[in-house]
This record gives C-alpha cells, sequence and structure tokens, in this order.
C-alpha cells in the first residue's frame, strides 16, 4: 500500500502551490477540495478497473414487495445474482421500457418453477432516499446478492479527520495533489502557475489510466460471453 493522510495532501498541495502557510486558502479550505478531488479521482479509478472498489450487499425479498434499498455508500452495479440453496443464477437488467414484458411473460421462470426477475436501479440522490433496485416481475421470498462499485470515500466527513487514509497504490494522489494545488494558485490569480500545476495533472491521469486498466498482468482482456444458450434464463 502507498498510503497518504489528509493532512499529508494537504501538505502537498500546500507545497506544490508554494502557499505553506494559510492566506487565501485555509486548512478547512483545502481539505474541501482535497475531498472534491478524491471523488473524482475515485471515479476514474471505478471507470478504469470497475472491481478495484467491489463490495457486495445480500437483500432479502419478501413476495408482494419489488424495490429495495441500496446500500448507503452504493455508486453502480456491477451484477446481481439470486441464491437458491448453493447455487447461483446471474439476474440481469430491464429497460423501463419492458418493464410489462417481464410482468406477464409466464415462459421466464427458476429452476425451483417459480417467477423469475430481472432488475433495475432506480431512484436516489434525493437526500435521505437510498437508491434502489426494483424486481420485475415480483421477486418472491428468495436471497439476492448485489455486487456493486463502493462510492468514493468522504474525506472531510472521515471519522479519521486528518488521520483519514488514501491507498495512493502507485502513486496515484499525485492527481490529487494537482489538481489542488491548481486550484489554490488560480484563487490567488497564479495563473501560469496554475496551468502548469494543470500540464502535471494532466500527465498523471495519463499514467493513472495506463496502469490503472488491468490489474491482471497474466492475461489479455476477454470479451463478455452475454449469451450461453437459447434460455430466456441465461440470455
Amino acid at each position: 500500500m502507498r498510503t497518504r493522510t489528509r493532512a499529508e495532501l494537504r501538505t502537498m498541495a500546500r507545497q506544490r502551490s508554494d502557499q505553506p502557510v494559510a492566506g487565501f486558502w485555509t486548512d478547512a479550505n483545502v481539505d474541501i477540495e482535497i475531498d472534491q478531488s478524491v471523488a473524482q479521482l475515485w471515479g476514474m479509478l471505478a471507470n478504469a478497473d470497475p472491481d478495484r472498489f467491489l463490495k457486495t450487499q445480500s437483500i432479502s425479498t419478501t413476495t408482494g414487495t419489488k424495490a429495495y434499498a441500496l446500500a448507503d455508500d452504493f455508486y453502480k452495479v456491477r451484477a446481481v445474482d439470486l441464491l437458491i440453496g448453493t447455487n447461483r443464477f446471474t439476474i440481469h437488467p430491464y429497460e423501463l421500457g419492458e418493464r410489462n414484458d417481464y410482468r406477464w411473460d409466464q415462459i421466464f421462470t427458476l429452476p425451483d418453477g417459480s417467477a423469475g426477475a430481472h432488475y433495475r436501479i432506480m431512484r436516489g440522490l434525493k437526500d435521505g432516499v437510498n437508491e434502489e433496485i426494483e424486481f420485475e416481475p415480483d421477486p418472491g421470498t428468495q436471497t439476492y446478492e448485489v455486487h456493486y462499485i463502493q462510492a468514493p470515500q468522504d474525506f472531510t466527513a472521515g471519522a479519521g479527520g486528518d488521520a483519514e487514509v488514501l491507498d495512493g497504490i502507485a502513486g496515484f494522489e499525485d492527481w490529487i495533489v494537482y489538481d489542488v494545488a491548481a486550484k489554490m494558485l488560480a484563487k490567488e490569480e497564479s495563473f501560469e502557475a496554475a496551468n502548469f500545476m494543470l500540464q502535471q495533472r494532466g500527465a498523471a491521469e495519463l499514467r493513472l489510466k495506463h496502469l490503472a486498466a488491468d490489474r491482471d498482468a497474466g492475461y489479455a482482456p476477454q470479451i463478455q460471453r452475454s449469451r450461453r444458450n437459447a434460455s430466456r434464463w441465461n440470455r
């Protein structure tokens, strides 16, 4: 691990911007920008390598209820499994325009003979309202696992305060430092220096995207199979 605390990131940004003490920028203001930059870096890493921040949530469904709250730190879904005994089955998403097709289509059944379900991610963003996974048709009384990408850690609200830790992995924290330093310099109207920081951030971003894309150096990427047989279950 190549960890950096919030305090270390703030110090590095101050050094790069040549602002070692609070002036235009208080520590609290720098911390807000660090948090924003962490979120952007997180998004780039998640896009380059989605499984880097993979987590799993178990959901127990009940007959008559189609929508269930997703975890507070949910960002994007990667896969959804249905668990029946020791068996696992991949659940596929549906488009909103297809909702009635699955509601009435009795051809699509689970291995135990009950109606099968597809899912869709709904709602979210509104304060106090979690994003939800909604099944169609009624999922019945079953157990599902949602494999999802974790949302960015919150450096501003993190319980660790200045000791809150980011794993820079391979020096990826440089992107955050250059991004924050550029904002600090721009605020004091040092635009030439700010542009230089942005150029350095661009170089760090190219390096990040190149290095983060594939953590399995032993095998070349493969095309995901979307069809395995002719059944509706495996479509």
